[in-house]
């Protein structure tokens, strides 16, 4: 299953909000369909002070990536080199005022700017923003006719230290 090169959407995943780390990667497939990749296993810090938003780096572990599908998570996983260069994903060097932020993404190798909004909810942050797969190397995947649309949404939940 070719799916697994979604690997990019793995980010950041879990867009539920039930925990106080979590990330979620909305997939969308052609010619329809959808899945989100999740991880509730966020490692890093998010600080805000005098109404701005700071965080030296977010990480997440492409091994703790799930999607309901045991088959296409394996599959992910192979994808995003897991098991070599693609063991993290991380966002790093977060700036962020007025709900708007910058952070530079870690994914295979790639070093990318990434500009995304943001919210405080109670004592949470959170966020989201698209990633285009062809930027990160990840293209022409399809599995059995459906296949994966360039653009993903990765959304986070973080618990903010003040």
């Amino acid at each position: 299953m070719r799916i697994k090169q979604l690997f990019l959407l793995v980010l950041l995943t879990l867009c539920s909000y039930t925990t106080a780390k979590e990330l979620s990667i909305s997939v969308d497939l052609s010619p329809a369909g959808s899945f989100e990749i999740n991880t509730g296993k966020v490692r890093g810090k998010i600080i805000s002070k005098s109404g701005t938003l700071h965080a030296k780096k977010i990480s997440v572990s492409v091994k703790k990536f799930t999607t309901g599908l045991e088959l296409r998570d394996k599959h992910l996983k192979e994808k995003l080199q897991y098991k070599g260069i693609g063991k993290k994903i991380s966002l790093e060097n977060i700036v962020g005022k007025n709900g708007v932020a910058q952070g530079v993404l870690h994914i295979l190798k790639k070093k990318i700017k990434v500009k995304f909004k943001y919210k405080f909810v109670n004592n949470y942050v959170k966020g989201s923003f698209p990633l285009s797969l062809k930027k990160v190397g990840l293209v022409g995947i399809n599995y059995l006719g459906v296949g994966v649309k360039d653009k993903v949404i990765i959304k986070f939940n973080m618990k903010v230290n003040k």
